[in-house]
């Protein structure tokens, strides 16, 4: 499928995977890429109760928890496993262009887990959470012609 071109767009809980024929090609969905862990309450992630502890003042408790890194590990975790599929493809030759649209938080890991030919390739990228929309609208987000 050399001469594809890949559109990835990704948030903490879902990745889908569209590829265009050319440049001006409507997007076709071809994978998506599920993170079920991250859809889980926080508390359902860890083992351990979370503390407690008394503030300086002595004038109430309050719960330390793990929620953030547990949630931050969760994203780190989905980063690379989409990563993985796109450097994959990206060594096979299956795509000679790429786009990434992404939450900001998922965007800035992706950068740092691609590989350098992947990253070399990537012909734009976009701070924005469309994972739930439909490829039409999705396509208005990119380049006029990809």
């Amino acid at each position: 499928m050399k001469g594809t071109i890949w559109v990835v767009v990704a948030d903490a809980t879902c990745a889908r995977i569209f590829s265009a024929a050319d440049p001006g090609a409507e997007l076709i969905e071809r994978e998506d890429l599920l993170h079920t862990a991250s859809r889980a309450q926080p508390s359902a992630l860890t083992t351990d109760r979370t503390g407690r502890d008394t503030d300086v003042q002595h004038t109430g408790s309050h719960t330390m928890g793990h929620e953030d890194s547990t949630k931050k590990h969760e994203l780190l975790s989905f980063a690379r496993e989409i990563s993985k599929t796109i450097d994959y493809h990206c060594l096979q030759q299956h795509f000679y262009r790429l786009y990434l649209l992404a939450s900001p938080q998922l965007l800035g890991l992706l950068r740092k887990e691609l590989s350098q030919n992947t990253l070399a390739i990537t012909a734009g990228e976009t701070d924005i959470n469309l994972v739930k929309e439909k490829p039409s609208v999705i396509r208005q987000h990119l380049p006029r012609r990809l």
